[in-house]
């Protein structure tokens, strides 16, 4: 039943979009209905690809390769031309079953963690503007575009398989935005970047809830030693970070690479601590440490970050440890894991009061016990409230109908003449209902799906 929900919301959007009028013209060949789930076709296209700039067709998809992850195609990119640059960039898409319209469903470099059924024109609004990549050799070079799925990270080779420089527009449409290489991006902060582009790119990044720019060296450097065969970290997350002891292999520093954390693209992260010595030892988790610092540290069990939240014990480490810290940054729920097999922490709740109440460590299930219900309770007791709002308002507006259908006066000719005249009008009334039925729909039966 969903799946006919979602191509009657996808054929209106697309009737109703110029988005949807494009695709037409470039003959989309994928059919996100014929995609099985938990597969995802990525494609890439610019004008040195056949067809040229359809995204959309199957025939750019990517071609796996003997790397986990990694899936590689081949172009043939023209010498820079400076008055020509549009024919010197290309894109990467994605397309799974929850995509609702196979159109320019762009990624963003370097972000795995969004949803690919979020990409283009989707519920969430159109966010089809987002990366391309741009090469620019002196002459005609033949060139292999290697692409991580993993980590959405970026290598391009010649045919000798030497490294060929590549530069970004993050979120950009055509060249309407600078282009930075990786080692560019490094040195931008991200607040004043983004408050310097297009409003709607800026709108796509909100949308997509997209606060700090990834570490496109590191991902690209990754990538390079997983194609040489090297063991590499997946660790590459600046969104959040573990940072803490030193002895766990981690720093007390909010922006140090080593604090970075795994995206596991269902919504957690993930953090694997190893010990170099014996003791108790603590963490804390930050969300954008490079940015934020220590101004938004995530509280246990609420899923609000703010200064001075919760501290997390690792007692009676030994030397050799591993420990893997996971959580959900939506909740604040923390599970770890010590070689292997659950692991019972210590936190304390809120380190900004050094009060009886709140300066001691406890176990995850009593601090959840002692801090947490409060907040449910207010949140209990105010739903109680509007409810009764709700009852009173209801109940006198049931009055009033019951009163209003008691003295209605008799309909008149004249009444009846305007009723009929407006008819005209029925038509954009009927088509106006209609769009508004469909996009409740879509609605509904995104929220089945999830």
């Amino acid at each position: 039943m969903k799946k006919s929900f979602k191509k009657i919301a996808a054929t209106m959007l697309a009737a109703t979009m110029t988005m949807g009028l494009a695709v037409s013209a470039f003959g989309a060949e994928i059919d996100p209905a014929t995609i099985p789930a938990g597969e995802t076709i990525y494609t890439i296209t610019g004008n040195m690809t056949d067809p040229a700039w359809a995204l959309n067709d199957d025939a750019n998809a990517f071609q796996e390769t003997e790397f986990d992850g990694v899936v590689s195609f081949d172009l043939t990119m023209p010498a820079w031309d400076e008055e020509n640059s549009w024919m010197s960039r290309f894109s990467i898409g994605a397309f799974n079953s929850e995509t609702l319209v196979a159109g320019w469903n762009r990624i963003l470099l370097g972000v795995p963690s969004i949803p690919v059924g979020d990409l283009g024109a989707s519920l969430i609004g159109d966010v089809t503007n987002l990366s391309q990549i741009r090469i620019a050799p002196e002459t005609e070079t033949n060139v292999t575009v290697y692409f991580d799925t993993k980590t959405y990270g970026l290598v391009v080779k010649d045919e000798e398989g030497n490294l060929v420089d590549y530069s970004i527009g993050w979120c950009t449409a055509d060249d309407n935005e600078t282009y930075y290489t990786p080692e560019e991006f490094a040195e931008l902060d991200f607040n004043e970047w983004v408050n310097g582009i297009n409003a709607d790119r800026k709108a796509s990044l909100e949308a997509l809830n997209v606060t700090s720019f990834p570490n496109f060296v590191q991902l690209r450097d990754n990538l390079v030693k997983k194609l040489n065969g090297e063991e590499v970290s997946d660790e590459t997350c600046a969104s959040y970070s573990v940072v803490g002891a030193t002895e766990l292999g981690i720093e007390w520093t909010p922006e140090a690479e080593s604090c970075f954390v795994k995206d596991n693209g269902d919504g957690t992260y993930s953090k694997k601590l190893v010990a170099t010595a014996d003791g108790d030892f603590e963490f804390k988790i930050l969300e954008d440490g490079p940015n934020f610092a220590w101004g938004m540290q995530m509280q246990l069990g609420t899923g609000v970050f703010q200064d001075n939240a919760s501290q997390f014990k690792l007692p009676e480490t030994v030397a050799g440890d591993e420990f893997v810290v996971t959580f959900n940054p939506s909740n604040g729920d923390v599970n770890i894991t010590k070689n292997g097999e659950d692991f019972e922490y210590l936190v304390r709740w809120d380190t900004g009061r050094e009060d009886e109440e709140y300066g001691e460590f406890f176990t995850k299930d009593e601090a959840l016990a002692k801090y947490v219900p409060q907040v449910e309770e207010t949140t209990t007791a105010e739903e109680d409230t509007t409810a009764a709002e709700e009852d009173t308002t209801t109940a006198a507006e049931e009055d009033t109908t019951t009163v209003a259908a008691t003295t209605a006066a008799p309909e008149t000719t004249t009444a009846k003449n305007q009723s009929t005249q407006t008819g005209d009008a029925a038509p954009i009334a009927v088509l106006v209902s209609l769009l508004g039925a469909v996009a409740v729909v879509a609605f509904v039966a995104k929220k089945k799906e999830a």
